[in-house]
């Protein structure tokens, strides 16, 4: 009454794609009625071996080879709950049914390792293709993320020049507001009349001081200059010159 194990060796069975196939089934049962199992069976044994192979036969007979690899764990619960109500009749209780190898063809069998291959190539090409694409998509937001922090770095790097050439000027501006009125009040202290044209009219005179002197820097640059009395007296002469005169 303990549980026993049949291994009935390779069976050639044939799938629906007429393909002729080698399977080893191995079967597990135990006696649950021992009256039953010596009354109505008369060899235990080959009885559950004969009824598994035949109804593995018709199971397979209905599943094309694809399937038939794919559907393994189907096949193997489908047959145990075949041959599990004809063996309760004779007091047997059928607990496992294991499909344990499938052997086809050679010729099959070279097919499914060149099948194999390709699916695998196929694969690999596609993992590599998506793995280009997505390098090419990083690759092209990386792109656009430093052009747009470039630009965002020459806008601010512009904005704060002309920040900084504004505040220059503003406080150049404020520097010679403040050297206008510092020179203003000196005048008015020693009596001077007129201190707000006359601080003007120095500092003028300061700044073109410091212009002929950048025109002389070098000793390459010929400086002719002429007293403003006589360009005074040359604009009053030219107008009256003849046409051809002035040319």
């Amino acid at each position: 009454m303990r549980e026993h194990l049949i291994d009935f060796g390779q069976q050639h069975v044939i799938t629906k794609d007429t393909v002729q196939l080698e399977i080893d089934a191995l079967v597990f049962f135990r006696i649950e009625d021992p009256v039953l199992a010596v009354l109505h069976v008369c060899n235990v044994p080959d009885m559950i071996e004969l009824i598994t192979q035949s109804t593995l036969r018709n199971l397979i007979a209905e599943l094309t080879l694809d399937e038939m690899f794919s559907s393994r764990e189907l096949v193997n619960a489908e047959l145990l709950e075949k041959t599990k109500g004809d063996a309760l009749r004779w007091g047997i209780v059928i607990t496992r049914v294991e499909i344990q190898s499938i052997i086809p063809p050679n010729d099959i069998h070279q097919a499914m390792e060149f099948q194999i291959k390709e699916e695998r190539d196929r694969r690999s090409a596609v993992l590599q293709a998506e793995g280009d694409m997505e390098a090419a998509i990083i690759t092209c937001k990386g792109t656009a993320a430093k052009v747009i922090l470039e630009a965002e770095g020459e806008k601010t790097a512009s904005v704060q020049l002309a920040m900084g050439d504004a505040e220059s000027k503003r406080i150049m501006a404020d520097a010679e507001a403040q050297a206008i009125q510092e020179l203003r009040q000196a005048m008015s202290q020693v009596g001077m009349e007129g201190s707000t044209a006359s601080a003007t009219e120095y500092l003028v005179a300061i700044q073109y001081l410091n212009s002929l002197s950048m025109l002389t820097r070098g000793g390459q640059s010929n400086v002719t200059f002429i007293p403003s009395q006589t360009t005074d007296a040359l604009a009053g002469i030219l107008p009256t010159l003849p046409h051809s005169s002035k040319q």
